[in-house]
């Protein structure tokens, strides 16, 4: 094979979602300085970042990747329920809704799986920071 045809670098399943996460992030900032709300590129940046976080997750092992995952989903339901009621106080000042179903629909996906990628990064042991950095 031709040495210009060979791959000089192997990506690793991380690295596609760390690359693909940027990218909706950069996509959802260009929403925003084009004027649109970002809705659906919001909640994608949200999801590709829970599953780079889960992924790295992955490799603590099984035992110690299923208890990092329980403290993020249960961050992430304290959250849900605060955001609810939240939503609820608010709710009885308001007359109307001018968002649409929709909207609010990717606003949720993107509030849950952005809280679950959060709460798998601030639980994640102190060792695997320091071998990831390297």
């Amino acid at each position: 094979m031709n040495k210009f045809l060979k791959p000089r670098v192997t990506y690793t399943n991380e690295d596609a979602l760390k690359l693909g996460m940027f990218m909706m992030l950069g996509l959802t900032i260009m929403d925003v300085l084009g004027g649109n709300v970002p809705d659906m590129t919001l909640a994608l940046a949200a999801t590709l970042f829970y599953a780079w976080r889960r992924d790295i997750a992955a490799t603590l092992g099984e035992e110690a990747s299923r208890a990092v995952g329980r403290e993020s989903s249960e961050l992430a339901l304290r959250g849900v329920i605060v955001a609810l009621m939240i939503g609820l106080f608010v709710s009885f000042f308001m007359d109307t809704l001018t968002y649409s179903l929709e909207a609010l629909m990717y606003y949720g996906l993107a509030f849950v799986f952005g809280l679950k990628g959060m709460g798998l990064w601030f639980f994640m042991p102190d060792t695997t920071v320091e071998t990831e950095l390297n």
